[in-house]
């Protein structure tokens, strides 16, 4: 009878080991590992895990305002955002470790774990506040994210890109107009108020937390003799706070006391939208005043003239001016 020669299986299955992985094929009980055998006196195995680079799934830069992510403005603070993860299909995972990232011109930063959410996407790491340098011009800068494992040596991420915008230009009204959309000279439901920037303005300096999607609001026209004519303003829903879109002053007399224009438990109330694209305008749709009798048939023509708010803000936190914008063309009546 033959004698058992067990270092010959042994060399069997190490050379199996290492055909395996070339082949592709799956190791046994979900393992990928990659065996070695040696001969002599004595016979040993070692496994190597199969170790990936973490995952970064995506990146965003946004300013200490919130709102629209991906500009900043000199003086201005920021964050960089991150989702990443180390990468599931390691065997086994050996851990997230470092997590930094780069913008043109600045010292390298260290994100930490930081859950986040940002125009409805999630992140997992933050850079602590940062602040953009006084003297960083407008323009398009360019940055990078990368994240490395536990393991030894560590596995690193290749870069990704995290670009953001200098805005150094503080948003100004270019443009004010009112379109009837009911009785001729006469404040109703249906009639438009547009206010219009010189640049994109971020709708969550108009209402915290807002997108530009259409909303409920309140319109008042106040009766005023003082301002030269009738002044308009837009309040929240529940007529309980002026939203910061300053105050149009219209070219006549259009009420008689002041008077809400779809406010609550009105027929239709008055909505509020901004356009995404070109994001410079804001419009009011007005519903039906809550007084009929308050208001009054214009029969003098008129200028409007609109005065926007500080509080507003563009995409890279800039505030509005306030300077006052007439309305351009022949003096008419404005409904």
């Amino acid at each position: 009878m033959r004698a058992d020669r067990p270092w010959a299986r042994l060399a069997g299955v190490a050379v199996l080991g290492l055909v395996l992985p070339v082949l592709g094929l799956a190791s046994p009980a979900g393992t990928e590992a990659a065996f070695s055998a040696t001969s002599g006196s004595a016979t040993s195995f070692s496994s190597a895990a199969d170790w990936l680079p973490p995952v970064i799934s995506r990146t965003v830069v946004l300013k200490e305002e919130g709102g629209i992510p991906g500009y900043i403005r000199p003086n201005g603070q920021y964050r960089v955002h991150a989702a990443v993860v180390d990468d599931p299909s390691s065997n086994p995972p050996s851990g997230l470790g470092a997590v930094t990232a780069g913008l043109t011109g600045l010292p390298t930063m260290a994100l930490g774990a930081g859950a986040a959410t940002v125009a409805g996407q999630s992140y997992t790491h933050q850079t602590p506040w940062q602040t953009v340098p006084s003297y960083a011009p407008a323009g398009t800068y360019e940055g990078w994210v990368r994240a490395s494992d536990l393991s030894t040596p560590a596995h690193t991420s290749a870069d990704v890109p995290v670009d953001v915008v200098v805005d150094t230009t503080a948003p100004s009204g270019t443009s004010v107009a009112i379109v009837n959309g009911g009785v001729v000279r006469r404040p109703d439901a249906g009639d438009r108020v547009t206010v219009t920037w010189g640049e994109v303005v971020d709708p969550h300096s108009v209402v915290t937390g807002w997108t530009g999607a259409a909303m409920d609001v309140t319109v008042r026209i106040t009766n005023s003799i003082a301002t030269g004519g009738d002044v308009l303003t837009i309040w929240n829903a529940a007529n309980s706070a002026q939203l910061p879109l300053g105050q149009v002053t219209l070219g006549g007399n259009y009420v008689s006391a002041t008077t809400t224009f779809g406010a609550a438990g009105a027929a239709t109330r008055s909505r509020l939208s901004w356009a995404a694209a070109p994001g410079t305008q804001l419009l009011v749709t007005l519903g039906p005043p809550n007084v009929a009798g308050n208001v009054v048939t214009s029969t003098t023509a008129g200028t409007l003239v609109w005065t926007p708010s500080a509080t507003v803000y563009d995409r890279a936190g800039n505030r509005s001016t306030t300077t006052a914008v007439a309305e351009t063309g022949t003096a008419d009546r404005d409904f």
